[in-house]
C-alpha cells in the first residue's frame, strides 16, 4: 500500500510538470512591437502616503479621461481562456479578469453600475 501512495503521488507531480510546461505562456518581450502589454497595479505601498496621493488624484479626476474600452471580461477561474483569446490578437478593448469575491464585499465602480461596459 505505501508503494501505491508513492506511485500516486509520483504521478501528481508529473501532472504538475507536465501543465507547467506546456501552460499558455506570453512572450512579454515581443508584445510592444505589436502593441499589446499586460498591465497591472499595485498601490498598496502607498496606503501610508495618502496625502501625497491626493493631488494627484484631483488632477486626474480634473482630466475627465473616459474609462477604457472593456471589450471581454472573464472570470479568474477562466483566466486560460482569457489569455487564449488575448493571444489571437482580435480583441478590441480590454481583456480583464475578474475576482468575483472582491466585488462581494466593495462597491462597483459608478460606469459599471450603469451597464457601460
Amino acid at each position: 500500500q505505501g508503494g501505491l501512495k508513492g506511485m500516486q503521488a509520483l504521478g501528481a507531480w508529473i501532472k504538475l510538470a507536465w501543465q507547467w510546461l506546456f501552460r499558455p505562456k506570453l512572450d512579454l518581450l515581443s508584445m510592444p512591437g505589436s502593441n499589446k502589454a499586460v498591465f497591472g497595479f499595485n498601490l498598496i505601498w502607498m496606503f501610508d502616503r495618502l496625502p501625497a496621493m491626493s493631488p494627484l488624484m484631483d488632477e486626474m479626476l480634473r482630466l475627465q479621461i473616459p474609462p477604457p474600452t472593456v471589450g471581454h471580461v472573464f472570470d479568474f477561474s477562466d483566466a486560460k481562456d482569457a489569455l487564449r483569446l488575448f493571444q489571437t490578437g482580435t480583441t478590441q478593448g480590454k481583456v480583464v479578469l475578474e475576482v468575483k469575491e472582491f466585488w462581494d464585499h466593495h462597491d462597483r465602480p459608478a460606469h459599471e453600475k450603469d451597464n457601460s461596459i
